[in-house]
């Protein structure tokens, strides 16, 4: 009986140890249930919803926001692997800071910047990708400045960055981080593989699932393939379930009530 309770203890705890971070098909790092919200955007989709089109040379302005009061981890992943740090970084004062108060916006290039930031190629599905941390994060298995004393970079691609990010905040409080992404394609609009499902629920807070994988607590964003999907919201008492069918780089909301 002893042998019996403990492995069922060992299971519950690896059950909970699984859900303390989720890394979607897109290798995007989620936390299931954050105490507070990031946003991060392009200057061509304030929303964060669409996956707008840039051209290889044209300026991007990239937007962030925070619910509480956090240091920022901005990054730019493109669809060949490379890493590049955008925040913090070591080019000015406004980009050291890394520190943003709540409910406010920050902006990179700054609005008094002397510089621009252009897209760089190959063409492909890019990401920008924004960790919140109620507490420093050393990051420099991300992206370090061996190559440009400036700006921080790496070459570990989209899955290294994501397994690293998860080995990073997983020892962390599960209220003291919490992550966004926007996708923009640059070149010629690409027909991406991935998608995004947004789901919320009345009361919030529920449990919710894709293709019977747990993604997080509601509201969620999920990146995952196009297709098909079930989606599965489950409160204390009841379920809701739906599918939907993801088109390349759309949102697809799912309300449960």
């Amino acid at each position: 009986m002893k042998r019996l309770s403990i492995a069922f203890i060992l299971l519950i705890s690896l059950s909970f140890a699984q859900e303390s971070v989720v890394i979607s098909p897109q290798s995007i790092v989620v936390n299931p249930k954050p105490s507070f919200s990031a946003e991060v955007w392009v200057d061509k989709d304030p929303s964060g919803n669409a996956t707008p089109s840039y051209n290889i040379g044209e300026n991007i302005r990239i937007g962030v926001k925070v619910s509480e009061d956090a240091y920022i981890y901005l990054f730019s992943i493109h669809a060949n692997g490379v890493i590049d740090q955008i925040l913090p970084n070591r080019y000015d004062n406004a980009g050291k800071s890394n520190y943003l108060k709540a409910n406010r916006s920050k902006y990179f290039p700054h609005n008094d910047a002397p510089y621009t930031f252009s897209v760089d190629g190959p063409e492909g599905l890019d990401k920008v990708f924004v960790v919140a941390s109620k507490k420093p994060l050393n990051t420099n298995q991300l992206a370090n400045f061996e190559t440009d004393p400036n700006f921080a970079s790496s070459n570990i691609g989209q899955q290294g960055f994501a397994e690293t990010l998860s080995i990073i905040v997983k020892p962390k409080e599960q209220s003291s981080w919490v992550t966004d992404t926007a996708l923009f394609n640059v070149g010629r609009a690409n027909t991406s593989r991935y998608g995004t499902i947004k789901i919320d629920s009345s009361p919030s807070g529920a449990a919710a699932y894709v293709d019977g994988q747990f993604v997080g607590y509601t509201p969620v964003r999920y990146g995952t393939t196009t297709g098909g999907h079930t989606v599965t919201v489950r409160f204390s008492a009841r379920s809701f379930v739906t599918t939907v069918d993801l088109s390349s780089g759309e949102t697809e909301q799912v309300n449960a009530r």
